[in-house]
């Protein structure tokens, strides 16, 4: 979505706001009034192309007013509620059971399970503020990028990788309830069970696939027919609806056949076999984002044993001897308020966050935190261990393929009944495995992502040489590298944002296996199914590597290295493993090594690169450290 996500927009609202007023606009929500943070117009991405025009934005956030307006899309009476400045009294009770810092994605799962215990008292904070209502679109999935709800890192120059961009790369990162899960496509994958074999075999006790697989069934209520997946694999009575987007584009269709006619299954991408391409499970709701907040935490704020408070800003976690005890945080008005935990603290606060917090509280490499002036609680290798996945975009051409959906009648259909166009990531919901000729068997490790397209009448308003032309960006992602980064502290304020060395195509492999599957979808673009629309493939910026233009698989290096695209699948820096493996911050039980009361449950943990989408798995580990701290097994030996 990276490339023409701005030309998606900018088309969709010249097509809709030209002398058209929306009919019968939906009922007001007006007995639950909210704050929200607008989000549609996606600054990021339009900032780069095409600018838009006054009337554009006045166009989009009357779009953005009426999502809002609409009871079904802004679940406007089970939000988190801002605090005001008068509402201070809320925190002269500051004593809970378990405090939970970080909203995303496993937050709101453990704030559920551990809230379902009446004796217990929970808190759960947040940094930012409550989802925004344009991200609950499908159609607007990643509108949230560089708006006030992104974190918007980056990272610190790279030596082999975004070089277009003086080697520096964008690390777009949710600070919102729902996280970055509110940037996604909401994909539903879970990666290979030999990933989580092989964290059992590392020592991680309670890991391997048949062990883990109870909490994707115990998260999971699949709405798919049972004769489209494997249903042994799958959970249908959870909290998180799995199932299809209600709309797919001819484009999507024409690309499964295609898939089918290069030897690719159409299965179960997360089935028995993960090999192959689907119109990929995703986790939507009656054709409303089905993020963890909607579907795990609406529905309990009402608990009276639950406190939520957002824009509230971790600093620190204060420690009696070697007992994690309170959490200082900082309100949206700059006051200072602490929290004291009589149980445990458990981060969720995303490889990013759970790391930073750890290491300003003084659990970190030693030699890095004495350097910065902060006294050392444990000295542990917080913040090593960062894997991603990254790899390369290609722009395919395509002709008698005419699909206006950013229009007046598909806006009035989504308002109306959540269907149509604007319920579905459209082209990208479409996704695909597959194994390069670096992979381990039963490992595929290239993930194919299609992006959104402008069709015909749009993609010339911007771009002449694509005049009477469909474009669609079609990405090759190497998932399975032995590359790893690390983050550490620029400093010991907690509100500096930290340094990221993210260490990117550090191993040839990364290069040659990203390549391959750039040259794999060229070979299913050229297939029969095609045959009456393909025109061909490219780069999106053509005036690099021009010097390898006769050499495929060089030029596509090349392309690599200066336009390298990562996905939102940072993980990590808070590396699981067994008390005897020094290079590991917490046991399988997601403990904090030699720390009491403390645990981290995120992507953060994940010894190694899992060959999916990380949100799958991410509410699969919230539910087992749920489980874990609710049932408690014996200490590790």
């Amino acid at each position: 979505m990276k490339f023409l996500g701005c030309v998606l927009f900018i088309c969709y609202i010249h097509l809709c706001h030209r002398g058209h007023a929306l009919d019968n606009p939906p009922d007001s929500c007006s007995g639950c009034t909210f704050d929200d943070t607008p989000t549609i117009l996606d600054a990021r991405q339009c900032s780069s192309t095409n600018k838009l025009s006054k009337e554009d934005k006045d166009y989009l956030k009357t779009v953005d007013n009426e999502m809002r307006n609409n009871c079904k899309i802004a679940d406007p009476c089970r939000r988190v509620r801002s605090m005001k400045a008068s509402d201070e009294k809320v925190f002269e009770d500051n004593k809970y059971d378990f405090i939970i810092v970080g909203a995303g994605v496993a937050g709101p799962v453990l704030a559920n399970r551990l809230s379902s215990v009446d004796k217990y008292k929970v808190l759960l904070l947040e940094a930012g503020p409550e989802e925004p209502v344009g991200a609950s679109v499908p159609y607007f999935s990643n509108s949230a990028v560089n708006t006030s709800v992104d974190w918007k890192y980056q990272t610190q120059p790279e030596a082999n990788a975004c070089l277009k961009t003086k080697g520096v790369c964008d690390w777009p990162r949710g600070k919102m309830v729902c996280g970055t899960f509110c940037m996604s496509g909401m994909m539903y994958t879970r990666g290979s069970p030999e990933i989580y074999n092989s964290w059992s075999k590392q020592g991680n006790v309670g890991w391997n696939f048949t062990e883990v697989l109870k909490y994707f069934k115990l998260s999971e209520r699949n709405t798919q027919s049972k004769d489209k997946i494997d249903p042994e694999y799958h959970g249908f009575d959870g909290p998180m609806p799995v199932g299809n987007f209600p709309h797919i584009p001819k484009i999507a269709t024409i690309m499964l056949e295609a898939a089918k006619q290069a030897g690719f299954g159409i299965t179960d991408l997360s089935g028995k076999n993960q090999t192959g391409f689907a119109a990929a499970s995703v986790m939507v709701d009656n054709g409303v984002r089905a993020s963890p907040n909607r579907m795990y935490l609406r529905p309990i704020l009402k608990r009276q044993n639950l406190r939520v408070f957002i824009e509230s800003y971790a600093t620190k976690i204060i420690f009696d001897k070697d007992r994690a005890v309170a959490v200082e945080f900082v309100d949206k008005f700059n006051k200072t308020h602490k929290a004291l935990a009589n149980r445990e603290i458990i981060l969720s606060g995303g490889t990013i966050g759970s790391a930073q917090l750890l290491m300003l509280s003084g659990i970190g490499p030693k030699e890095h935190l004495e350097k910065l002036k902060i006294p050392v609680i444990k000295d542990l290798p917080v913040g090593k261990n960062v894997h991603h996945h990254v790899g390369v975009e290609g722009t395919a051409r395509f002709k008698n393929i005419q699909e206006n959906y950013f229009n007046p009648d598909s806006l009035k259909l989504y308002l109306t009944n959540q269907t149509g166009p604007f319920s579905s990531t459209g082209l990208t919901q479409v996704s695909g495995f597959w194994s390069s000729s670096k992979a381990k068997p039963n490992i595929p490790d290239i993930q194919f992502f299609l992006d959104p397209y402008c069709s015909p009448d749009e993609c010339h308003k911007f771009y002449k040489k694509w005049e009477n032309q469909t474009v669609a960006g079609m990405r090759s992602i190497y998932l399975i590298t032995d590359c790893r980064g690390k983050i550490e502290l620029s400093s010991n304020n907690p509100f500096d944002y930290p340094k990221i060395y993210a260490n990117y195509l550090c191993d040839k492999k990364d290069e040659e296996a990203t390549v391959e599957g750039i040259l794999k979808l060229q070979q299913i673009l050229n297939t029969t199914a095609f045959k009456d629309y393909y025109l061909g493939f490219g780069a999106p910026d053509e005036s690099l590597c021009t010097n390898f233009t006769k050499n495929p698989s060089e030029y596509w290096r090349c392309q690599t290295r200066m336009n390298t695209l990562g996905e939102n699948h940072h993980a990590g820096s808070c590396k699981m493993g067994p008390l005897n493996d020094n290079s590991t911050v917490v046991d399988p039980q997601l403990r904090v090594k030699g720390i009491q009361g403390l645990r981290v449950a995120d992507a953060s943990i994940m010894p190694t690169p899992i060959n999916c989408n990380t949100i799958a798995p991410v509410l699969m580990i919230a539910e087992k450290a749920a489980d874990m701290i609710l049932n408690p097994g014996p200490a590790p030996k």
